[in-house]
């Protein structure tokens, strides 16, 4: 009988050791679970920070670029309506060389980290239509109405793509936002 006992108790003792120890794994792999998911929230929420201050600084940018490129199309127009061509002339320095450059470069930097692959087709196509705009008559000595007429066209495009820009952004900043 007191063997009896003595192994009850052994057994009591091993069983009540594989259940802590049991336990134990349990808790830590759930304690692992916790900190993988609050390490995948940190990050999550990381990430739409940088989203959201990219696009917020795009957006800031957007607008010198449109700026620029209806400033530079009126230009063309202005001298296009006194000499009715347009000639390759230089274009003043607040329209053109480096402002023009700097813009161009800021639009790249901060297109090249939008993480949204659609915003960031969208600012690329948008970049190529104000690129459009303001270098056509950069290109040949003397160019003709028709190649006004095409001017006035992309620019046009180039506006509603920018209008189409800033909505994408709007919608992506809201679903950043709603997000937390």
């Amino acid at each position: 009988m007191a063997d009896q006992t003595a192994w009850a108790v052994v057994a009591a003792f091993v069983t009540g050791a594989g259940l802590d120890a049991l336990r134990g794994s349990i808790a830590s792999r759930h304690a692992k679970k916790a900190r993988a998911a609050e390490r995948d929230s940190l990050f999550d929420d990381r990430q739409a920070d940088f989203e959201r201050n990219t696009l917020l600084e795009y957006e800031q940018v957007i607008e010198k670029l449109t700026r620029l490129t209806a400033r530079v199309h009126l230009a063309y127009e202005k001298e296009y309506r006194s000499t009715g061509h347009f000639a390759r002339s230089q274009l003043p320095d607040e329209l053109g060389g480096d402002t023009g450059r700097e813009i161009s470069e800021e639009c790249s930097r901060l297109s090249s980290r939008i993480i949204d692959d659609d915003i960031r087709t969208l600012a690329s196509k948008l970049q190529g239509m104000c690129r459009a705009v303001i270098h056509t008559f950069q290109c040949d000595e003397e160019i003709g109405g028709d190649v006004r007429e095409q001017n006035r066209s992309e620019f046009n495009q180039a506006m509603s793509m920018a209008l189409e820009m800033r909505e994408a952004i709007g919608a992506k900043l809201r679903e950043l936002y709603l997000r937390r």
